[in-house]
C-alpha cells in the first residue's frame, strides 16, 4: 500500500499528519538483501518498507555480520553479566528509504550466517536485544520535547 492507496485498493489513504507521524525501530537477525536466511529476511526488509511509503521514520538493527561493514555512527558499553561490551553501531545503508544499522563487538556477530539453530546462537542474540533497547533509551533522551518514541 502506497499514499493514495487504501488496503483494498479503492479510495486514499493520506499521509499521516506530523504529529500522528510514527519513529518505528525494527530489530531482527536478518533482513533482505543484506542477511538472509528465511522467510524473516524477507518480512523485515518489506515491511519497513511499505512503513516509509506510508509516511513513517523507520529504522531497521540487524546484527554486524561478517562482511556487511558500515560507517561507524555511536559506540554502546553495554554492561553484560560481569562484563561490559564494546559495541559499535554502523549505518550499513539507506534501504528503500529505511536507514539500516548493524550493532556488533569483537567475537560476536563475526559470521557469514544468523544462525544455525544451536546453544551457540542463544548469547548474541540475547546481547543484540539489550544493545537495541539501549539505543532507544539514548534516543529518548535525545529527542525533542514531546518526541518520546523510539
Amino acid at each position: 500500500m502506497v499514499h493514495g492507496e487504501s488496503r483494498l485498493g479503492r479510495g486514499t489513504t493520506p499521509p499521516p499528519a506530523a504529529a500522528s507521524r510514527l519513529r518505528v525501530l525494527f530489530a531482527s537477525a536478518e533482513m533482505h538483501p543484506f542477511a538472509k536466511v528465511g522467510g524473516l529476511a524477507d518480512v523485515c526488509g518489506a515491511l519497513p518498507k511499505q512503513l516509509v511509503a506510508m509516511g513513517h521514520d523507520v529504522r531497521v538493527v540487524i546484527p554486524a555480520y561478517a562482511g556487511l561493514g558500515g560507517e561507524p555512527v555511536e559506540t554502546i558499553d553495554l554492561p553484560f553479566g560481569r562484563l561490559t561490551e564494546h559495541l559499535v553501531v554502523r549505518r550499513l545503508a539507506v534501504h528503500d528509504g529505511v536507514e539500516v544499522l548493524t550493532i556488533g563487538g569483537p567475537g560476536w556477530f563475526e559470521r557469514r550466517t544468523p544462525y544455525g539453530y544451536q546453544d551457540h546462537d542463544v548469547l548474541p542474540f540475547v546481547l543484540l536485544s539489550l544493545a537495541v533497547g539501549a539505543l532507544v533509551a539514548r534516543a529518548r533522551r535525545r529527542a525533542p520535547a514531546g518526541r518520546t518514541s523510539a
